[in-house]
């Protein structure tokens, strides 16, 4: 599985304050950190984890963000981490599209 992580937060950080000590993806049967790029959105309201390498199938990994990382105001993130299990199966699915900017048949846009 080779997905960006993007999480969406409720307001602006600070982006230096994001750091791989406060933000990272680690494999839960090795317990060893997944090594990947860092990325704040252009907003300042966005994470992104891109794993260096596809993470490994049939495993749970989890997602922490810590409490250095600061908004605007320099107030403290709540600590944070949720987890996900890869799949087995391979995805056999091509996109689709699941919404648009404006209706089918709209006019004068």
């Amino acid at each position: 599985m080779n997905a960006k992580i993007t999480l969406l937060l409720n307001e602006p950080i600070q982006p230096e304050t994001v750091i791989d000590e406060n933000f990272y993806v680690y494999d839960q049967n090795t317990n060893i950190r997944i090594p990947g790029i860092i990325e704040v959105t252009d907003d300042n309201a966005g994470l992104v984890f891109t794993p260096n390498t596809p993470f490994l199938v049939g495993r749970r990994h989890y997602v922490v963000l810590g409490r250095t990382i600061l908004d605007q105001f320099s107030n403290h993130m709540t600590n944070f981490s949720m987890s996900f299990i890869t799949s087995f199966a391979p995805d056999g699915q091509g996109p689709q599209v699941v919404s648009t900017t404006v209706e089918e048949g709209q006019t004068q846009i």
